[in-house]
């Protein structure tokens, strides 16, 4: 049989060979270093394969999952939700494991997998039969119900777990650019806007529309596009320190029982400052909550708890707001005339551009050569080396 290769069925067929070949590189490093967040990406990229394999083939004038596979459960639509849920858990939290509690999340798959097995098994025409009389008319609705209320909650956790996620990680690292996984929340907005388009056209064609094979086309489109998304970012992540997000909420809990009134906050407030302006610990671009805490010889808890009720912001605020103030010093430094804005941030502790750029930005409401720009004398910095 001739392979049809078109403007419809290419386009699938790069994000499906896309995600397989990333797949199959995920699990391999997953089995080297120890990842289970690589195991999850890996059957996500497998699982929105699945969904672009029947139109790709389609498209490519293959028959085979409407003819020898009719029927067969070959659809992963209820187990995207929790592999896109858990796969955030295990990518911020390094001790996570799958445990007993946590196989109900696959338990709408399953009962789909033995549903269709069940019909598949007892062959074409029982099939096809079962299909036009029972499955079409009751049971494949409730399944299609089943699915949309499975991905929007899904999404839902994931979204508000990411916002969760972010927040802390302000809490506890002066430099989140690296672990802020911003690629992942454009996914899961990807994502919804996929789905809902999805049921758009199911609505639409529910109505007496019948949309075309063709116009069907879009959606698996950008599901094509998001697996070569996935597939290209995710994989290129590479988690540059050990993260425990769960053990935020025994933070938050303990310090609840840290300083417990105005003059402890106080007294607590002068000595971070005390030490951040003679000791400067904020020069170390890999400065966390932790490694403060320890040189104050404080629990995490208790410090967070300072910074955030006596300086009125968290961690990464504050020493970032520290660099910029010493950035501001430096940069009228004659001994640093020959370096560009961007050197100097990094002798202040920054340790990119988009994080210093955006510190900058954040603490003074200016660019840096907008700042420079509004001071006098002009700096000795050289007028074409901008950060």
């Amino acid at each position: 049989m001739p392979i049809n290769l078109n403007l419809y069925s290419v386009p699938l067929l790069i994000g499906f060979l896309q995600g397989i070949v990333c797949a199959v590189l995920l699990v391999v490093r997953g089995y080297q270093r120890g990842r289970l967040s690589d195991y999850l990406l890996s059957l996500l990229l497998l699982a929105s394969c699945l969904l672009i394999l029947p139109y790709m083939l389609g498209f490519m004038g293959i028959q085979v999952m409407w003819n020898e596979l009719l029927f067969f459960p070959a659809d992963p639509a209820l187990l995207i939700g929790p592999i896109i849920y858990f796969y955030l858990v295990a990518q911020t939290n390094s001790d996570f494991r799958f445990g007993r509690q946590d196989l109900r999340h696959a338990v709408p798959f399953g009962v789909y997998c033995l549903y269709h097995l069940a019909v598949f098994a007892q062959g074409r025409d029982f099939t096809q039969r079962w299909m036009a009389n029972v499955d079409l008319p009751y049971l494949s609705v409730a399944f299609q119900a089943a699915t949309l209320v499975s991905n929007y909650y899904y999404l839902y956790r994931s979204i508000r777990y990411y916002h969760q996620y972010r927040r802390w990680i302000e809490t506890q690292y002066s430099d989140v650019e690296k672990i802020s996984f911003s690629w992942y929340r454009n996914y899961l907005y990807m994502v919804a806007f996929s789905i809902t388009l999805s049921w758009v056209f199911n609505l639409l064609n529910l109505l007496g529309l019948n949309l075309s094979y063709t116009q069907n086309w879009w959606e698996y489109f950008i599901i094509s596009v998001a697996v070569y998304f996935v597939a290209f970012v995710g994989y290129a992540q590479t988690p540059t320190r050990r993260l425990l997000f769960t053990q935020a909420a025994k933070t938050e809990e303990t310090a609840r029982s840290g300083p417990a009134n105005n003059a402890d906050i106080a007294a607590w407030t002068h000595r971070i400052t005390q030490v951040l302006r003679d000791e400067k610990p904020y020069l170390n671009p890999e400065l966390t909550l932790g490694d403060l805490a320890k040189s104050l010889k404080v629990s995490n808890a208790t410090l967070s708890q300072a910074i955030n009720t006596g300086l009125g912001k968290n961690f990464n605020d504050l020493i970032n707001e520290c660099r910029v103030e010493r950035f501001k010093r430096e940069v009228r430094e004659e001994k640093n005339r020959n370096l560009t804005l961007l050197g100097i941030a990094l002798n202040c502790g920054f340790n990119s551009k988009a994080t210093f750029n955006r510190a900058f930005k954040k603490a003074t409401g200016m660019t840096p050569r907008e700042y420079l720009d509004t001071q006098t004398p002009q700096p000795a910095v050289p007028a074409p080396h901008q950060a």
